[in-house]
């Protein structure tokens, strides 16, 4: 599963520009059907029997920015359509994607060296930061390919740390997505019937989405962090990395219903699996939701550390516990 999470976090992917990862996803995916809709979601059937309909949802969109002006000087400046930590962009590698193909640049902004004292102070905000791709003109960004409206997404690697914890940029929710592809390729081994929906964002469910059991495999903010030194104390952020999946009880204004819970509870005893339960997440409300829609549903999460920045964390001990836990709930759903 590591090798899958490293190709699905290396595929660049933003909304209206979903090519890629269907084409990683159809090379990669022999057991279950893949089919996609005009909203650029991917829905994967796993081959087997099973009278209910199970869905597991993720999202495959990322942080992405698009050019909003190109300089004489060929510098880009650019805006985002997505919530980012703007402290962590300064020095990060890029990709602009345009006609041509990818064309790489780097994160700039006017040298420390040259501030004033009270301009130290302050964090630099992306309206003072610039792309440099090496252009020289306007003319010389545009013979690249590089025009007004352009995706840019960031370059990242998906790297290992000591005790099995994974940091690459887009892990939320990439790390979804390889928990719900792993699960549906357990269940065509066992001959179980489950529906992988991957969205291209996370509000872009179908109109008629209607299963008997839905889960959204989403991110959570978690922890821990050294308290002493940013100032958050344990129960401001009681979700933990290592720990196993979370449990959100209660989002937007939708609650988990207590049937459902029942349901999660049973299936973490009988495969072993802990599960950390949060009475909301600290991620923020822009997460896939399905118990929005009416249906009996839940939101599991994987825990992420820096959240929304070109370095998201998580830990493989978790993305393991997701899957066990996926694959037994749909097991017992089904009979």
């Amino acid at each position: 599963m590591r090798d899958l999470l490293k190709a699905l976090v290396e595929t660049p992917c933003v909304p209206q520009f979903q090519d890629r990862m269907l084409e990683l996803i159809r090379s990669r995916v022999d057991f279950a059907e893949v089919e996609t809709d005009g909203l650029g979601n991917i829905k994967l059937t796993s081959k087997g029997e099973g009278e209910k309909s199970v869905v597991l949802l993720a999202h495959i969109n990322e942080i992405g920015f698009a050019v909003e002006y190109i300089d004489d000087r060929g510098f880009l400046r650019f805006g985002t359509g997505s919530k980012v930590d703007e402290r962590t962009l300064l020095g990060q590698r890029l990709l602009v994607h345009t006609k041509k193909g990818d064309v790489r640049g780097v994160i700039g902004a006017k040298p420390p060296h040259l501030l004033e004292r009270e301009e130290m102070k302050k964090p630099v905000k992306i309206a003072d930061m610039f792309i440099d791709i090496g252009a020289g003109s306007r003319e010389g960004a545009e013979e690249i390919g590089v025009h007004i409206g352009d995706q840019i997404t960031i370059e990242g690697r998906l790297k290992e740390l000591p005790d099995g914890r994974l940091v690459g940029k887009a892990l939320d929710d990439r790390a979804g997505c390889a928990a719900v592809l792993e699960t549906l390729r357990l269940l065509s081994g066992d001959g179980v019937k489950a529906v992988g929906l991957l969205l291209a964002q996370e509000s872009s469910l179908p109109r008629d989405f209607d299963p008997d059991l839905a889960v959204a495999v989403e991110a959570t903010l978690a922890g821990p962090y050294p308290a002493e030194k940013v100032g958050i104390e344990r129960h401001e952020l009681p979700v933990e990395l290592g720990k196993g999946p979370v449990l959100t009880l209660q989002e937007e204004g939708a609650t988990l219903s207590q049937r459902v819970r029942e349901m999660l509870v049973k299936a973490s005893g009988d495969a072993g699996v802990e599960l950390q339960v949060e009475a909301s997440s600290r991620a923020g409300v822009e997460r896939v939701n399905p118990m929005k829609r009416g249906v009996p549903s839940a939101i599991l999460s994987l825990p992420v550390k820096y959240l929304r920045t070109p370095c998201e964390m998580v830990s493989g001990r978790d993305l393991e516990q997701m899957v066990r836990l996926l694959h037994r709930l749909v097991k017992n759903a089904q009979g």
